[in-house]
């Protein structure tokens, strides 16, 4: 949960005390898929100390569970153990997800807000605390946050139906209204080329995809033996949420049109809007491959030609084959533009 916890006060940091030291164990899912699973080995928890200064091997008064008091003016209450856990992170989860905590509602809904808008209405939407910059409409902060709460009984679904049938969403992008053109994420992007062409597979779960790298990316590349070979093109044309992602070695494409920090936590993704970004999409061989599928379909703006637009393909097809003018549609700001 992205927030504030305040600083510690005085001489002493006063955390959460810890559940029993647990394990990493290999499980098999129901349906044959393997996970690792933090288990407890015991329900009893071992003593914590505050530690004075910080300082490990100075321990000071014994602490119970708690949250940070800077977020609370009543510590909530944490069930007993059970025989086998101590209960203590549902307990935690439990007060994260309750009224006396509307913090995590805000949250939330503040990045709702900036998936739509571009924008938070705070504008730090990993920072909540005195850092931080306040709301720019806390009014409406706060009124969203209650209406998840109760009104949506934390359904993101209904959130987003809100904001997408919201007179704020509806109005035209004119300078009266404030509404700044966002480009797609590289990743959306990509999946919206892949459902145009018609090959986008809608495979769901199960391991990573691997996507293919190019063969310039790949000399470049100081650790070749460790460099994962490409799926086949029907399992490569998976959503990009399936793709695997290696931190020292980041798909060009996607790493060209500014995917997420893979290091730290990134609470908003940079745009830019660099000569490579143009040339990826228009030569790069992904963008190539899928030109070619989508040259049998032809469909990709939701909306019929106009007269002018009809006119200058014909002029353009005269000169360049059908795959050609495909690749042009998919570099049309209206392509990776939502409106």
């Amino acid at each position: 949960m992205a927030g504030a916890f305040g600083q510690s006060t005085g001489d002493v940091f006063n955390p959460l005390q810890r559940p029993a030291k647990g394990r990493k164990e290999l499980t098999v899912d129901v349906d044959g898929t393997e996970v690792y699973s933090w288990q407890e080995p015991s329900a009893k928890a071992p003593e914590t100390h505050v530690l004075v200064r910080g300082s490990p091997t100075r321990f000071g008064d014994l602490v119970g569970p708690a949250v940070p008091a800077i977020l609370v003016k009543q510590q909530p209450s944490f069930p007993a153990p059970s025989d086998k856990t101590t209960q203590r992170r549902l307990g935690l989860a439990r007060w994260m997800a309750s009224e006396q905590n509307p913090l995590t509602a805000r949250v939330m809904v503040n990045r709702v807000w900036q998936q739509h808008f571009g924008q938070g209405l705070v504008s730090t939407a990993n920072d909540f605390g005195l850092m931080g910059a306040a709301p720019e409409n806390p009014e409406l902060l706060d009124w969203l946050a209650h209406w998840f709460m109760h009104d949506a009984g934390w359904s993101l679904k209904k959130l987003h139906r809100l904001i997408l049938t919201s007179r704020a969403w509806q109005m035209s992008k004119t300078p009266e209204s404030l509404m700044r053109y966002r480009r797609l994420e590289v990743e959306a992007i990509r999946d919206s080329m892949l459902a145009v062409s018609g090959r986008l597979n809608p495979k769901r779960f199960g391991p990573a995809m691997k996507p293919g790298i190019p063969q310039a990316a790949l000399e470049a590349n100081t650790d070749k033996d460790k460099i994962w070979k490409a799926s086949d093109e029907i399992e490569a044309s998976r959503r990009s949420i399936y793709a695997f992602i290696k931190r020292g070695l980041v798909v060009p494409m996607f790493e060209t049109l500014d995917l997420a920090d893979t290091v730290s936590s990134c609470p908003q993704r940079q745009v830019t809007t660099v000569a490579p970004q143009a040339l990826s999409l228009f030569n790069g061989e992904f963008v190539n491959q899928q030109a070619g599928h989508f040259a049998a379909r032809l469909l990709a703006l939701c909306r019929e030609p106009t007269a002018k637009e009809m006119e200058k393909m014909r002029v353009f097809l005269q000169e360049q084959p059908l795959e050609q003018a495909c690749r042009v549609i998919l570099n049309l700001n209206e392509f990776v533009y939502p409106e």
